[in-house]
């Protein structure tokens, strides 16, 4: 399945300064798994591109997409996943989860990471459940 991950309080904090914990061993299983990673922010491609090779992100993501590439003049346009053909979106902007329910796509909401905050220790674990069952219904259809 092709995955799309917000960056900005879901993979880091607000401020890019600190990954959220457990991030690394999810991305691995993503991939152990054979799902296609796509990275999608809200953030400019130069402070995107800072932070992802800060906390060593890069290979993990086939395909980059940043402001300038959907929503140039930050209007709030919403990720439209299914122009990548993507199956899943995993963000902690209820109104990104919404878009993507709408097109009838699934939408993983996870809770925002910020600077000092704790972390559900379940919640990366819960979501990799989801994408599993979502992932085995769609194999079972072919």
């Amino acid at each position: 399945m092709r995955i799309v991950v917000d960056m900005d309080n879901t993979l880091t904090d607000e401020f890019g300064s600190t990954a959220r914990p457990g991030i690394h061993d999810f991305l691995k299983s993503l991939l152990k798994s054979e799902h296609e990673l796509i990275l999608w922010t809200n953030s400019t491609a130069e402070r995107a591109r800072t932070i992802i090779a800060e906390h060593e992100l890069r290979n993990y993501f086939n395909t980059f997409i940043f402001r300038e590439d959907y929503d140039p003049q930050n209007t709030g346009k919403h990720k439209d996943i299914g122009s990548v053909s993507a199956d899943i979106i995993i963000d902690d902007d209820p109104q990104e989860i919404k878009a993507a329910q709408h097109s009838k796509k699934i939408g993983i909401l996870i809770s925002p990471f910020r600077k000092g905050g704790k972390v559900q220790k379940a919640e990366l674990a819960n979501i990799k459940a989801q994408i599993d069952k979502a992932s085995q219904k769609k194999w079972r259809l072919f």
